[in-house]
């Protein structure tokens, strides 16, 4: 229990004496089960306005914990868990690594670490809780009810981490099997129940050139300071080069500058983990490359608008095969787990100036 909380409690019978209304009385004996009393929650016994001080003077991470622990207050006060200090974090929405990585003071990370017991564990490759039997053969107890410092910072044993796609879409390793069940035609029942990809907004059922089935994403980019990005992902199941299934990502990407001069620096935007498509979709000599990390492919696909200050790029990106445990081709995709291999990577890419003035 959070130390505000329990001393908030204890000063509740003597705030009551002095602002002269009763005592909460003290249930003598524990109700037996069955009764109708047997495991309420004891802070639902607390005058309303008292429960409202104790949640405004928590911190968001604790309000949390303190909301989930039973239904009553959750129904009541759902809107904390709603936050977007604790929504999944994807780092093509908010460009920022210092909240789309592990970092122990962000406060979706803190819930999560506060959340562990001897069933979850916090993953900080995949920002997530998984059972304990996923996470690497490793002794994290001390003593009996603490969890040491090795555990906090724990990976599943898959390593599988984060892909992403667009501002709308990060992929967890169970986001990308969900998806592939559902192209593949054998999604289970759990997966109908919990992650119905039919009643997912952000994805449209279609059918790629060969009749196979897709699932296609369409967003825009307009917070950024310097172009305007329309964006079609396609994700289909395709044999790679070895012959292995591999669900694929293609994405149609249409850049427009705000402003007809080009820019002497841009702020990027990752097509994949590791290259900037703003400086592939405006260089002067490349019409096609490839990551030498992830092996992504680029394409300049043409130009658009007056004075030709549009470009149309496609990027294929591989996230690997379908069987578990996520394989290589996966974890070249995924995003740093570490926010200093981004310190290059978010720099504005000065280097405009060799071809905007040519």
């Amino acid at each position: 229990m959070h130390p505000l909380l329990r001393n908030l409690m204890m000063a509740i019978p003597s705030l009551g004496t002095r602002c002269g209304y009763s005592r909460i009385p003290q249930s003598p004996e524990i109700p037996p089960l069955g009764s109708p009393q047997h495991g309420v929650n004891s802070l639902l016994r607390l005058p309303p306005h008292i429960l409202e001080i104790i949640l405004m003077l928590l911190p968001l991470p604790s309000r949390a914990c303190l909301v989930l622990t039973c239904h009553t207050l959750y129904r009541a006060y759902k809107l904390i868990i709603r936050d977007p200090q604790l929504r999944f974090p994807r780092l093509l929405a908010n460009r920022n690594p210092y909240i789309s990585s592990s970092n122990p003071e962000v406060p979706r990370n803190i819930l999560l670490h506060q959340l562990q017991n001897h069933h979850w564990a916090y993953c900080s490759g995949c920002l997530k809780l998984h059972p304990w039997n996923e996470m690497e053969d490793t002794d994290y107890h001390t003593t009996r009810g603490e969890l040491s410092d090795a555990r906090l910072r724990h990976l599943c044993n898959a390593r599988a981490g984060i892909v992403d796609l667009c501002p709308c879409i990060s992929l967890t390793a169970r986001d990308k099997f969900r998806l592939v069940r559902h192209l593949a035609g054998t999604a289970e029942d759990k997966d109908r129940h919990h992650y119905p990809i039919e009643m997912d907004e952000r994805f449209k059922l279609g059918l790629t050139l060969d009749g196979k089935r897709c699932l296609v994403h369409r967003c825009e980019i307009r917070d950024h300071p310097h172009v305007w990005i329309r964006l079609e992902v396609a994700l289909y199941l395709y044999p790679n080069h070895n012959g292995i299934m591999s669900l694929y990502a293609s994405t149609a990407y249409y850049v427009d500058l705000w402003s007809p001069a080009r820019p002497d620096a841009m702020v990027p935007y990752f097509a994949c983990p590791h290259r900037s498509l703003l400086y592939f979709a405006f260089s002067k000599t490349s019409r096609k490359t490839s990551c030498l990390f992830c092996n992504s492919v680029f394409t300049e696909t043409g130009k658009h608008r007056f004075r030709d200050e549009g470009r149309n790029i496609r990027v294929l990106r591989n996230l690997g095969g379908l069987q578990w445990p996520p394989d290589k081709q996966w974890r070249k995709q995924r995003r740093h787990r570490a926010k200093i291999s981004y310190n290059s990577y978010w720099k504005d890419d000065t280097w405009f100036w060799e071809w905007s003035r040519v």
